[in-house]
């Protein structure tokens, strides 16, 4: 059995050890946390994507780092076991799909590749048979098989393929690939491309980036009154409960560390919070680097977390770009709107 099988069948902590070291890494790399706030976002993310929501874009947005790829993945679990019944009985529905917007190398974002993409999720079965992929300059390039396959033709067999699936959802992560090289005028064309998509499939597209997505509902009224924002932000080590929830998390995933003689890391509260900007997912990476150095060298030391957190200098950068992006969107996110209208239109 595949440690990935043994993993799917939530082998225990005990089994684990007994795991090679490469296996021990995959089995830590499974464990997942749901944190407060990370349980917090999950909850804002379902209710601003249901149908009634008015919103055909939704964006989920934080810092590098937060857990924004993981808590997609929930996301995506937990529509999918929502919809279980109807799965089962229709073979065809498929409520939600998840897919990564695509860097191409391309001077502008590629669609041709972006509704290949999304149609291999759909299982479009067609999809394969419009293009076919050749290598150019050491990147991939997707040439119409007929002259009907451009990409309006991808387009028509993208919607055709959403409503014959009934997906109400799509998830596109690593969504700032959108605004490469994007002049404004192209951005909002991409924009209006994927709200009409939106629009006629009648579902919701989330978003997932950093800070830079931000600018999308300031392109325009349109995208501004039919977007929304998820803010899935960090702990801070102002705040006590942060701290505290912090301190839990580190615990939770040293518990799921398969190496013998681990101290107890939450000594370290202090210390990983600041090095890791109060990020979850750099946290549980930072882990599984002094992970990787414990089972490199047999055993556990505290050199092994040394050599595992992040440098100053790589740490003030994420830094910085997290407290430029948190003071943007500070009065932009989903729930924290002031019923203050006459200040708000001066």
């Amino acid at each position: 059995m595949s440690v990935s099988a043994k993993i799917s069948h939530q082998i225990t902590f005990e089994q684990a050890m007994k795991l090679s070291d490469k296996d021990k890494l995959l089995y830590f790399d499974s464990i997942k946390v749901l944190h407060p706030i990370a349980a917090s976002t999950l909850d804002t993310l379902e209710t601003t994507t249901i149908p009634e929501s008015g919103a055909d874009i939704v964006l989920l947005i934080g810092p590098t780092g937060v857990g924004k790829t993981t808590i997609s993945k929930n996301f995506l679990e937990k529509i999918i076991k929502a919809n279980q019944y109807e799965i089962v009985n229709d073979k065809s529905y498929i409520p939600i799909v998840y897919i990564t917007a695509p860097a191409s190398g391309e001077s502008v974002f590629s669609w041709r590749i972006f509704y290949h993409i999304l149609g291999n999720a759909l299982n479009e079965p067609l999809m394969n048979k419009k293009f076919k992929s050749k290598m150019s300059e050491d990147r991939h390039l997707y040439v119409p098989v007929n002259t009907n396959s451009t990409i309006a033709g991808m387009r028509m067999a993208i919607e055709k393929a959403l409503g014959y699936r009934k997906t109400y959802i799509i998830v596109v992560d690593e969504a700032a690939h959108l605004l490469i090289h994007a002049s404004e005028r192209k951005l909002i064309a991409n924009m209006n491309s994927l709200k009409s998509l939106a629009s006629i499939g009648n579902l919701t597209i989330v978003l997932v980036g950093s800070y830079e997505l931000y600018s999308i509902p300031l392109l325009n009224a349109q995208l501004s009154r039919r977007s929304a924002i998820v803010h899935f932000c960090r702990y801070r080590s102002s705040l006590k409960q942060d701290i505290i929830s912090f301190k839990s998390s580190i615990y939770n995933l040293s518990l799921c560390m398969p190496v013998e003689n681990l101290p107890d890391l939450t000594t370290y509260t202090d210390s990983l919070m600041s090095l890791c900007a109060g990020c979850i997912g750099i946290l549980k990476v930072t882990l599984k680097k002094a992970l990787v150095f414990a089972l490199r060298n047999k055993k556990w030391s505290e050199m092994c977390l040394e050599k595992a957190v992040l440098t100053k200098s790589q740490i003030q950068s994420i830094l910085s770009d997290i407290l430029k992006g948190e003071e943007i969107i500070e009065n932009a996110v989903c729930g924290t709107g002031k019923l203050n209208i006459k200040k708000r239109c001066g």
